[in-house]
This record gives structure tokens, C-alpha cells and sequence, in this order.
């Protein structure tokens, strides 16, 4: 949808933008929205993990939460992200430190 603008609802979150690391930037085997995807759970990361769920983050990026999904298990097989916690309610992902990124195929 042109001009759409989610905006950001939580009250913990004080959005003004995004970062994106040089070695998610740089890495050419990740695709823009891969690099989109991986961005936001870096970000959404304070430490436990990133707990947002699928929708969160296909709303964010503009992606359905299938879409969404299949991407997450591409990054976690090639070793981008890992789980540090998985229940029938919630997960909790980590991006994997950017010196293992490199090993994957990073910059």
C-alpha cells in the first residue's frame, strides 16, 4: 500500500528510525528483506531476545506472517538467527553475534 506508515504502539519502544549493522548491510547472501527482517530483531533485542511474533513483524516489514515464517527458518538454517527459547505460547529469537556473521558470509 503506498504511503503506509505502521506506526510504532508500544509504549516501551521509542522508535525514530532503523540501524542496520554493516555486517547484516554488507552480506550479500541476505536478501533486502532478509536484511529488513534481521535488522528489526536485532533491534527488538534487549538482551533476552526478540519475543515479537510473526504478524509483528510481517506488519513491520510488509510481509505476511507466512512469508514471514519461511524467512525465519531460512535465516535459522543458515545460521543467522538461533532460539533461545520456544513454548506453545511464545518464542524468543537471537540474531547471532555479528563476528559468527561473518563466518556465515558476512562481510
Amino acid at each position: 500500500m503506498k504511503g503506509f506508515i505502521l506506526e510504532d504502539t508500544s509504549a516501551k519502544r521509542d522508535f525514530k528510525g532503523i540501524w542496520i549493522p554493516k555486517e547484516i548491510w554488507l552480506d550479500h547472501n541476505l536478501s533486502p528483506t532478509e536484511k529488513c527482517l534481521l535488522a528489526e530483531i536485532h533491534s527488538l533485542d534487549k538482551g533476552k531476545g526478540c519475543y515479537a511474533g510473526n504478524k509483528y513483524l510481517g506488519d513491520f516489514i510488509g510481509k505476511s506472517k507466512g512469508t514471514v515464517a519461511n524467512i525465519l527458518v531460512s535465516l535459522r538454517k543458515r545460521g543467522y538467527i538461533e532460539d533461545l527459547s520456544i513454548n506453545g505460547e511464545e518464542r524468543h529469537i537471537k540474531a547471532v553475534p555479528f563476528v559468527a556473521l561473518e563466518a556465515v558470509g558476512g562481510s
